[in-house]
């Protein structure tokens, strides 16, 4: 009885005998891969979240950036000693499949024939990866005039002029907290979270991510150090960004400097604006009615996010705090992949894109 030494001593996959990812799609991507109607391509997808195209993007950057060892068939390799390890193409399948399960790394061993040690080391080496080098050029905020006129327009079709993003805060439980560090984190919800403030447009789109911090901080203080937020308020794009206004009496004028939209527990700042909590006007109250319809874009994403990979919607059970960051950034990585390959990206900034009951419905 091998297996009672240790996974040392037993492995679950061998090259004699596959895994299931192996029997159930990698051998016979030649069938499948690129018919994107066929029952495998969309099973590969609901099983790990993204399709066949982005995973082998990502497997192939992995094997070129050098951070991973060089398992594919058909090169020279040196022969060592014992085992052979498990292949690049496997532990990838198995980290997307844990993040789309939300289970523990123990979770996946049967059907990738990968061990829980083995795994564990890899998930957290692989999301770095993703964040350095897929980051930067997924999750931005606009680049130039033109992005951010983009984004703006979605946002003045429903009648918000100037506002170039939604702005809140999305917590996580964490429920491997040092025990030091538990009063710090737990908030509201009287156990330990962590917290990020997300800046998204109104295609849902991931544009900032700003954290990790303790649950118990607030969003005031969160939104003090935000770089979204500060280049809304002091650079001269986000300033000098002009859209047109009309003023009660119908008068068309031309206003400067773009703004975030947000909820109530936000600075009372130009760059940050909310709703009225309380009003007499009828127009105020139409007003936060229509800001807080609209400002449902962001609290959809985090919904998505959640729905999607579902390890977010667990208690993580991860040790460290950079663990979680790496973790959620490459979740916000694949949510943006999926809207650019799905071409949702751009949706909205169109007329034709929305669909009015009357044409009044949207704004010239």
């Amino acid at each position: 009885r091998a297996w009672m030494n240790g996974i040392k001593a037993w492995r679950l996959r061998t090259e004699e005998t596959p895994c299931m990812y192996e029997t159930e799609y990698m051998c016979t991507t030649d069938k499948w891969a690129n018919d994107v109607n066929s029952t495998l391509y969309k099973e590969f997808r609901r099983t790990f979240r993204i399709p066949f195209v982005l995973y082998q993007d990502i497997v192939e950057s992995a094997y070129a950036s050098g951070r991973f060892r060089d398992d594919r068939p058909g090169l020279k390799k040196k022969r060592a000693r014992g085992t052979p390890p498990s292949p690049l193409t496997l532990k990838i399948l198995a980290s997307l499949r844990v993040m789309a399960l939300g289970c523990p790394m123990d979770g996946v061993r049967l059907e990738s024939g990968i061990s829980q040690p083995v795994l564990a080391r890899f998930f957290h080496k692989f999301t770095a990866w993703m964040v350095e080098k897929y980051f930067e050029d997924n999750v931005h905020m606009p680049n130039d005039t033109a992005e951010l006129e983009s984004v703006e327009t979605m946002y003045s079709l429903l009648g918000l002029p100037g506002c170039v993003g939604s702005i809140d805060g999305v917590l996580f439980a964490w429920d491997s907290c040092h025990a030091p560090s538990v009063p710090a984190y737990k908030g509201k919800e009287n156990f330990p979270t962590v917290v990020y403030n997300v800046t998204c447009d109104h295609a849902r789109r991931v544009m900032s991510v700003h954290g990790p911090f303790p649950g118990a901080r607030n969003d005031k203080n969160i939104a003090s150090t935000d770089p979204a937020v500060r280049a809304v308020r002091f650079h001269s794009m986000y300033l000098n960004f002009r859209y047109p206004m009309y003023a009660e009496t119908g008068v068309p004028y031309t206003m400067a400097g773009a703004w975030l939209l947000c909820d109530g527990g936000y600075h009372r700042w130009r760059a940050t604006i909310a709703g009225y909590k309380h009003s007499g006007s009828d127009e105020a109250i139409r007003w936060s009615e229509r800001m807080g319809s609209c400002r449902k874009d962001v609290e959809d994403l985090f919904g998505i996010l959640k729905k999607r990979f579902r390890i977010l919607r667990t208690p993580i059970l991860f040790n460290k705090e950079s663990s979680i960051n790496s973790l959620f950034k490459t979740c916000c990585i694949l949510h943006n992949m999926l809207m650019d390959w799905g071409g949702i990206s751009d949706l909205g900034c169109e007329d034709d894109h929305w669909i009015a009951n009357d044409k009044t419905d949207l704004c010239d």
